[in-house]
């Protein structure tokens, strides 16, 4: 006799696009256990659980990376946990970083472009910011490079060659799915044999250069 696999499926609700596998449920619920260890930037009438996927390890697979709508630190973005994926199934947790999503740019490091990760920019004013780069891999979130740039000015050569295309329009937005923390919650789903998520503890922030 042939095995029969069933697979559960759980709408999201509604206005929410598509429906959830019992395994994403699954890690959307691991990755809330895993964010219970991270600090509240701010208060919500009712708590979002931001996700999308790129491919920020250069290993041609996306990692997923899960926020929540009150963990946004202002200007410098959310605080994102980066998960990768496991060969049998489910995601591994590689560290958390905070960085504003729509100026996100996958990269190799320029300074060496053995270290792959992602470039982002945390802006401080009307003609200045921070230009900082983030290697990611299975050790973890490490940032290599983090220096003042003006990129509408002298530095816009520079700016322009690393993020212009996202935020024109040429590369599409990154627009995170977003799902309630109580519907997630009160979703009934399969309990799979090996859990979603290693998180069961929290990784180091990501170390300076």
């Amino acid at each position: 006799m042939k095995p029969i696999f069933r697979l559960t499926l759980l709408l999201v609700g509604t206005g929410l696009s598509g429906l959830l596998v019992a395994q994403e449920a699954n890690e959307y619920r691991d990755y809330l256990a895993h964010s219970t260890r991270l600090p509240v930037y701010v208060e919500v009438a009712q708590d979002e659980i931001l996700r999308f996927e790129t491919d920020v390890t250069g290993d041609g697979a996306p990692e997923v990376l899960f926020t929540k709508s009150s963990l946004r630190d202002g200007k410098l973005g959310y605080l994102w946990s980066i998960y990768k994926g496991k060969a049998g199934g489910g995601l591994r947790l590689l560290g958390d970083v905070t960085f504003p999503e729509k100026v996100l740019t996958p990269s190799a490091w320029k300074q060496d472009s053995g270290k792959y990760g992602f470039y982002t920019f945390f802006p401080s004013g009307a003609s200045q910011g921070t230009l900082t780069f983030f290697e990611v891999g299975d050790t973890g979130v490490v940032e290599r490079e983090s220096r003042k740039i003006s990129p509408n000015s002298t530095d816009k050569v520079e700016f322009d060659s690393l993020f212009a295309a996202r935020l024109t329009g040429a590369v599409p937005a990154i627009e995170p799915k977003r799902i309630p923390v109580s519907t997630v919650m009160a979703a009934p789903v399969e309990v799979p044999k090996a859990p979603a998520l290693e998180s069961a503890q929290a990784p180091p922030a990501p170390e300076k250069k």
